[in-house]
């Protein structure tokens, strides 16, 4: 292996060092290859030279900086989406450090020149109940499509699930009560490889196990299955759930035009949706934290901030509400012979069998 290249030690890093070593998620790995392949697309419009090529005395000092300007202008970036380049970046720079120094000190003093973007906070989008009701009372169509979406939105709301957690979802993931008045809980995969329990309104649970059963699911030789398919793919991808979001706020916006005021809704906003509707209904912050997965109660109190929704009596009434009964990718500058985020992904499907 030519070591003054950067390509078989980035290899390394992404495909050994992080999953196998680091013991990192499968997602943070894909992330990091989508960093490094934006790198390669931008290294090539500026200097034409293959991925395979690049050596680390290739890098100078505004190299890593220049990268993340690109990012902003001509891939029209945010400053956190940005940081979060930048943060894969210093990642490999620190592995470096540690074993092939000697022939990386370009790039290690590239990437410290680089500093850290503030990014301005911008309020998250989220429903008020209303808004939940009117997505959730939709008359859905008695088509396989449709029945899906229904269960899922209501399952986005019921759990507070990141999109990539309810894609990940799978049959043996869902854990059943022997008592019918149980609901039923869900083990959802978070990020970093961190798994959280939540249990999940006896309405949700009621749709899910009947959804499981009209599909043939419910069953132990099903465990296995991810419990929301496409047409084309068994394991979801996060853009086919934001369209579905997007196709079922845009009917409930026409059928109700004086709510949902703000312009782009995600799958995502529901999270932030049961979040602040839990606070409202005076749920603990700590009991939120755990709820959603946090690491820190600081990415919690986020919520607090919310003054100008309704306060519910408690969280079992809000349950009993109507509303309960029912990351576009960006294109990659792809290659045969370099492809890093195949790679990642096929990474991800091994590590999940």
């Amino acid at each position: 292996m030519d070591k003054t290249l950067i390509l078989p030690i980035l290899e390394e890093f992404l495909y050994t060092y992080l999953p196998k070593e680091k013991g990192r998620s499968a997602n943070t790995v894909l992330s990091y290859a989508y960093t490094f392949q934006l790198f390669f697309e931008f290294w090539e419009h500026c200097d034409g030279t293959e991925p395979a090529g690049i050596r680390f005395a290739d890098f100078h000092d505004e190299t890593i900086c220049s990268f993340l300007t690109w990012l902003e202008t001509s891939r029209q970036v945010g400053a956190s989406t940005r940081n979060q380049r930048l943060s894969a970046l210093k990642a490999f720079s620190a592995y470096l450090k540690k074993r092939h120094y000697a022939v990386s000190h370009c790039f290690c003093q590239s990437v410290s020149k680089a500093e850290v973007k503030k990014a301005v906070p911008t309020r998250f989008t989220y429903f008020t109940t209303e808004e939940i009701k009117a997505i959730l009372n939709l008359p859905f169509k008695q088509t396989v499509s449709e029945k899906r979406d229904r269960v899922m939105l209501s399952v986005l709301y019921a759990s507070g699930a990141r999109v990539q957690e309810l894609c990940d979802l799978k049959v043996g993931d869902l854990i059943w009560s022997d008592d019918p008045k149980e609901s039923c809980r869900l083990t959802l995969h978070g990020k970093a490889g961190k798994v959280r329990i939540v249990r999940v309104s006896p309405r949700c649970t009621d749709l899910l196990s009947r959804y499981l059963e009209n599909i043939n699911l419910k069953n132990l030789l099903s465990r296995d299955r991810h419990v929301f398919s496409s047409q084309t793919h068994e394991h979801m991808t996060p853009s086919c759930v934001s369209a579905v979001v997007s196709k079922y706020v845009k009917r409930a916006r026409s059928s109700n035009p004086g709510l949902f005021n703000c312009k782009k809704y995600s799958p995502h906003s529901f999270r932030h949706s049961v979040a602040t509707h839990m606070l409202a209904a005076k749920i603990s912050l700590p009991t939120i934290k755990n709820f959603l997965g946090h690491e820190s109660i600081q990415s919690t109190l986020v919520y607090a901030q919310i003054t100008d929704v309704a306060i519910d009596n408690a969280l079992a009434e809000y349950w009993k509400h109507a509303s309960e009964s029912l990351v576009l990718a960006d294109n990659v500058n792809k290659k045969e012979d370099i492809d890093l985020v195949s790679k990642a992904k096929q990474l991800k499907n091994e590590l999940s069998e």
